[in-house]
């Protein structure tokens, strides 16, 4: 039988193979290679196999269950302290230890009336326009297994990381959870969204030097993870936060039929979250025990379907209508409202990038758009309508808007969030009716530049860039109504197949 030999505490010499036979003894071996070596037999060493079992140095290797073709170590023998103990004194000193445990113990269920103390976390969500850090504090004993979060504090910072030079991303995100932390000590969790996923398929190297730099500036701060997320994860986060935040989780009543969906509109993309049924199958579909109970949530997330990508799209769009002329008119812009844009700022994204585009960018390197509006509000919503519609999406770009792949529970609620909210925040329109908000969102697209500015409800901030997003706003809704409707006609028609 052949034995193969390493010598982990001198790693000087060379793993050997020894031919040997299954009534050999473990001193053979050792023998054997010393011999082989040519040094002096070293007492210190024993054998050990891959578990780190000592091999007994007079016993078989038949009765040690050694087999041909396995491996043994050589390792430094473990010093027998135990069996010098002196026991009686560690008897006494481990007694002794044990009464100032319990009395440390119950000086702070005296101090602490009984509670367990506070743990606290940090989350840093890293997204594509701003990155947000957040303290946040749970009792140590946990409400059915789940701990309930209480936000302490918060920080941000505008743009987002993946927009950003490693160093100042470090700088910042160092500045903003020190600043959060105090004396606290705890663990800092980084999650990245979908600036940074679009950044990672275009420019990898890129991704991992931010993402390092991260982990650089957050390590002594207690940083315990930092990751991309993936669309899937951030769709279930969202939809966990969502309920969370209104009070339907955890949840008294037993049943999972009362959550609600998540409607997620970020920077680069949208996500789309829901329950499920026991029995729905699909890969999108992940299960939660959350405070005691099981709920099993479908996500998906639609990349460069956020606010700031499709708004590239929109332009992308608007300039191959027009033949990629100097001057593109703009249905989706008010009429007296004209700005200029690169062709690089447009083109030179993964949302937007078409062998089409790549091929025109490389002939014109230094070509500037002038964008002037019109305001059109149908117009603007079709041209949006058609960066929705999957099948024209398809002839130019890998990324489209497809109907989710498990049934759409019937009459499920929806909480729409992030740029949705924003937008009708800034419209004071968060209680108004659909239809109000509609032919108010239409009067505001359709104005002149001149009268826009002057309507009660027009924000004063960065107000063209609004009017955009309100208008692509009113597509994403209109869109997502159509959306859900699709996905119910096809759960239906897939629960009830024609004869």
């Amino acid at each position: 039988m052949e034995v193969h030999l390493q010598c982990v505490a001198r790693p000087d010499l060379a793993p050997m193979t020894v031919r040997t036979h299954a009534g050999a003894t473990a001193d053979s071996l050792l023998g054997a290679f010393w011999h082989e070596c040519g040094i002096a037999y070293d007492p210190a060493l024993a054998l050990y196999t891959r578990s780190n079992r000592p091999l007994r140095p007079g016993a078989s290797l038949n009765a040690l269950g050694v087999r041909s073709g396995d491996t043994l170590y050589l390792r430094r023998q473990r010093a027998p302290l135990l069996f010098l103990a002196n026991w009686g004194l560690l008897a006494v000193v481990c007694g002794v230890v044990a009464l100032l445990g319990l009395l440390l113990a119950s000086m702070a269920y005296g101090l602490t009336g009984g509670r367990v103390p506070f743990v606290h976390g940090v989350v840093v969500d890293a997204g594509s326009s701003h990155t947000e850090a957040t303290l946040y504090r749970w009792q140590g004993a946990k409400y059915l297994g789940t701990g309930r979060a209480v936000q302490v504090d918060h920080a941000e910072s505008d743009g987002g990381i993946s927009t950003m030079e490693p160093r100042r991303t470090a700088e910042d995100l160092a500045r903003a959870v020190s600043g959060l932390l105090g004396g606290i000590r705890a663990p800092v969790y980084l999650g990245a969204t979908a600036g940074m996923r679009v950044l990672n398929l275009t420019q990898p190297a890129q991704a991992d030097a931010i993402l390092m730099a991260a982990e650089c500036a957050l390590k002594p701060y207690g940083l315990r993870r930092a990751v991309i997320l993936s669309g899937h994860d951030e769709g279930v986060f969202a939809w966990l936060s969502t309920n969370y935040l209104v009070e339907v989780i955890p949840q008294d009543s037993g049943h999972t039929e009362d959550t609600f969906g998540a409607l997620d509109l970020g920077g680069a993309s949208t996500q789309v979250a829901f329950p499920v049924s026991s029995d729905a199958s699909s890969e999108d579909i992940t299960e939660l025990t959350l405070y005691g109970r099981k709920y099993r949530v479908f996500a998906v997330s639609y990349l460069c379907y956020g606010v700031n990508e499709i708004r590239r799209r929109f332009l992308a769009h608007i300039i191959a209508q027009q033949e990629y002329r100097d001057t593109i008119v703009s249905p989706c812009h008010n009429s007296g409202y004209t700005f200029n844009l690169t062709a690089k700022d447009i083109f030179e994204s993964y949302c937007t990038i078409t062998p089409q585009t790549e091929s025109w960018l490389q002939q014109h390197p230094d070509a500037v758009f002038t964008f002037v509006g019109n305001g059109s509000a149908n117009e603007c919503h079709s041209a949006v309508a058609d960066l929705m519609n999957p099948a024209t999406c398809k002839k130019s770009y890998s990324t489209c808007l497809e109907p989710p792949k498990v049934p759409v529970p019937t009459g499920q609620k929806y909480m729409a969030f992030s740029a949705f909210y924003y937008t009708l925040k800034a419209l004071n329109a968060t209680g108004m009716p659909l239809d109000t908000f509609l032919n108010n969102s239409n009067l505001m697209c359709s104005a002149t530049w001149e009268e826009a500015q002057t309507l009660p409800s027009a924000p004063t901030v960065g107000f063209h860039l609004f009017v955009l997003l309100l208008c692509l706003f009113v597509g994403l809704l209109m869109l997502a109504a159509a959306f859900l409707v699709l996905a119910r006609k096809q759960s239906r028609a897939k629960l009830h197949p024609p004869m």
